[in-house]
């Protein structure tokens, strides 16, 4: 048809787009032998790679609705939509000459939250997570960073030290999720019972990635209060 465009590549003006060149319209899966960017029409397609996932390939082996353009044979940039479930779930990608970018996953209301996770330093699952347990309340960042916060039980002051009373035993937090390395921990004390001078330490000993000691010191030997703890680092 001399109205049509010879080839997927065909800038001449005026001429219109063979099916399937603009994807539409074509139910039958394009050959993609494991490189989206191999099939070379512009367009929307339906694609089923047939090799594993990569740099070069497709985010993982699976169904996916192509939507893809190209300047030419060495620009090109591909939008796919997955179909493996009935969550939503996409991601880009752009060739720019012979480098291959990596895809990268888009973000949105039904993924932004949810389980964290990474593989090599790359994020493979959401961007926050926020979870409890007997331990306090925590929220992981999808970066690395993890911080954890604790409202400890009542704990009274039994012991002199110095010229202040401490709770000898102490409280011992155990992290509502493990740290990959030793945390930066603060601490503060509410007030319960006596007089205004409740303070907060933590323990020198039993302090790790899954935990630490938190102490109370007052003025007086049985005095209350409530310890609050906060950690900060990272999870990977």
């Amino acid at each position: 048809m001399a109205a049509g465009q010879a080839s997927s590549n065909d800038a001449t003006p005026g001429k219109l787009m063979k099916v399937p060149d603009f994807g539409l319209g074509e139910i039958t899966e394009p050959s993609l032998p494991g490189d989206v960017f191999q099939f070379n029409a512009t367009g929307v397609h339906y694609a089923r790679p047939a090799s594993s996932f990569g740099a070069t390939d497709t985010p993982y082996q699976g169904n996916f609705h192509v939507c893809k353009s190209q300047r030419d044979e060495d620009f090109r940039a591909a939008l796919l939509i997955a179909q493996g479930s009935a969550e939503p779930d996409a991601y880009i990608s752009v060739r720019h000459g012979s480098l291959q970018g990596p895809w990268g996953r888009l973000f949105h209301t039904e993924n932004v939250v949810g389980t964290v996770s990474q593989s090599a330093g790359k994020v493979t699952g959401a961007a926050v997570q926020y979870g409890s347990g007997p331990g306090g309340k925590f929220r992981r960042f999808a970066d690395g960073t993890q911080e954890c916060w604790v409202t400890s039980p009542e704990v009274l002051t039994d012991t002199l030290v110095g010229s202040r009373y401490i709770s000898a035993e102490g409280w011992e937090w155990d992290f509502p999720a493990e740290f990959i390395s030793t945390p930066n921990v603060h601490a503060t004390a509410r007030r319960w019972s006596g007089a205004h001078a409740h303070s907060a330490m933590i323990g020198s000993g039993s302090f790790g990635i899954n935990g630490c000691k938190l102490l109370l010191s007052t003025e007086f030997m049985g005095n209350s209060g409530f310890l609050h703890g906060y950690a900060i680092g990272r999870w990977y």
